[in-house]
Protein backbone atom coordinates (compact mmCIF):
# COMPACT_ATOMS: atom_id res chain seq x y z
CA UNK A 1 0.00 0.00 0.00
CA UNK A 2 1.17 3.51 -0.66
CA UNK A 3 1.74 5.65 2.42
CA UNK A 4 -0.68 8.29 1.10
CA UNK A 5 -3.46 5.68 0.94
CA UNK A 6 -2.67 4.65 4.50
CA UNK A 7 -2.78 8.28 5.62
CA UNK A 8 -6.15 8.78 3.91
CA UNK A 9 -7.59 5.68 5.55
CA UNK A 10 -6.33 6.58 8.99
CA UNK A 11 -7.55 10.18 8.63
CA UNK A 12 -10.97 8.80 7.64
CA UNK A 13 -11.02 6.61 10.76
CA UNK A 14 -9.83 9.47 12.94
CA UNK A 15 -12.56 11.79 11.65
CA UNK A 16 -15.28 9.15 11.81
CA UNK A 17 -14.55 8.19 15.41
CA UNK A 18 -13.33 11.55 16.72
CA UNK A 19 -10.00 10.05 17.72
CA UNK A 20 -6.59 11.71 17.50
CA UNK A 21 -3.81 9.32 16.58
CA UNK A 22 -0.31 9.65 17.97
CA UNK A 23 2.79 8.82 15.92
CA UNK A 24 3.45 5.63 17.84
CA UNK A 25 -0.01 4.26 17.20
CA UNK A 26 0.17 5.19 13.51
CA UNK A 27 3.56 3.47 13.31
CA UNK A 28 2.09 0.24 14.69
CA UNK A 29 -0.86 0.34 12.28
CA UNK A 30 1.49 1.03 9.35
CA UNK A 31 3.83 -1.79 10.38
CA UNK A 32 0.94 -4.24 10.57
CA UNK A 33 -1.08 -3.11 7.54
CA UNK A 34 1.42 -1.82 4.96
CA UNK A 35 1.28 -5.04 2.94
CA UNK A 36 -2.46 -4.62 2.15
CA UNK A 37 -3.70 -3.49 -1.26
CA UNK A 38 -4.74 0.17 -1.50
CA UNK A 39 -8.33 -0.31 -2.70
CA UNK A 40 -8.98 -3.18 -0.29
CA UNK A 41 -7.66 -1.20 2.66
CA UNK A 42 -9.85 1.82 1.91
CA UNK A 43 -12.86 -0.45 1.37
CA UNK A 44 -12.19 -2.14 4.72
CA UNK A 45 -11.91 1.22 6.47
CA UNK A 46 -15.24 2.41 5.04
CA UNK A 47 -16.94 -0.91 5.78
CA UNK A 48 -15.75 -0.81 9.38
CA UNK A 49 -16.97 2.75 9.86
CA UNK A 50 -20.34 1.81 8.40
CA UNK A 51 -20.79 -1.16 10.72
CA UNK A 52 -18.93 -0.58 13.99
CA UNK A 53 -19.29 2.07 16.70
CA UNK A 54 -15.64 2.10 17.88
CA UNK A 55 -12.21 2.71 16.39
CA UNK A 56 -10.83 -0.60 15.04
CA UNK A 57 -7.93 -2.60 16.33
CA UNK A 58 -5.39 -3.74 13.74
CA UNK A 59 -6.80 -7.27 13.80
CA UNK A 60 -10.34 -5.97 13.15
CA UNK A 61 -9.19 -4.00 10.10
CA UNK A 62 -7.30 -7.01 8.81
CA UNK A 63 -10.41 -9.21 9.19
CA UNK A 64 -12.66 -6.71 7.40
CA UNK A 65 -10.00 -6.46 4.66
CA UNK A 66 -10.07 -10.25 4.20
CA UNK A 67 -13.86 -10.20 3.96
CA UNK A 68 -13.72 -7.39 1.39
CA UNK A 69 -11.22 -9.31 -0.73
CA UNK A 70 -13.12 -12.60 -0.79
CA UNK A 71 -15.06 -13.16 -3.97
CA UNK A 72 -18.75 -12.80 -3.34
CA UNK A 73 -20.64 -16.04 -3.72
CA UNK A 74 -23.24 -15.80 -6.43
CA UNK A 75 -26.61 -17.33 -5.90
CA UNK A 76 -27.33 -19.64 -8.79
CA UNK A 77 -31.00 -20.01 -9.42
CA UNK A 78 -32.43 -22.64 -11.62
CA UNK A 79 -34.37 -21.34 -14.57
CA UNK A 80 -38.11 -21.45 -14.30
CA UNK A 81 -39.52 -24.52 -16.00
CA UNK A 82 -41.27 -23.89 -19.26
CA UNK A 83 -44.88 -24.87 -19.68
CA UNK A 84 -43.89 -27.60 -22.15
CA UNK A 85 -41.49 -29.07 -19.56
CA UNK A 86 -44.23 -29.16 -16.94
CA UNK A 87 -46.62 -30.83 -19.37
CA UNK A 88 -43.99 -33.43 -20.32
CA UNK A 89 -43.27 -34.16 -16.65
CA UNK A 90 -46.98 -34.59 -15.98
CA UNK A 91 -47.31 -37.07 -18.89
CA UNK A 92 -44.33 -39.09 -17.65
CA UNK A 93 -45.73 -39.25 -14.12
CA UNK A 94 -49.17 -40.27 -15.40
CA UNK A 95 -47.60 -43.05 -17.48
CA UNK A 96 -45.64 -44.29 -14.44
CA UNK A 97 -48.80 -44.33 -12.32
CA UNK A 98 -50.56 -46.44 -14.98
CA UNK A 99 -47.64 -48.90 -15.05
CA UNK A 100 -47.69 -49.20 -11.26
CA UNK A 101 -51.45 -49.82 -11.21
CA UNK A 102 -51.14 -52.51 -13.88
CA UNK A 103 -48.46 -54.29 -11.90
CA UNK A 104 -50.78 -54.69 -8.90
CA UNK A 105 -52.89 -57.87 -8.61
Amino acid sequence: MHSTTFQKGMAYLSAAYGTELCRERLAVYWDQLQHLEDAGFLAAVKAHVAAKPRFPAVAELREVYRQQCQPQARVHRLPRPKRADADQARRVLDALKCEVRRGRP
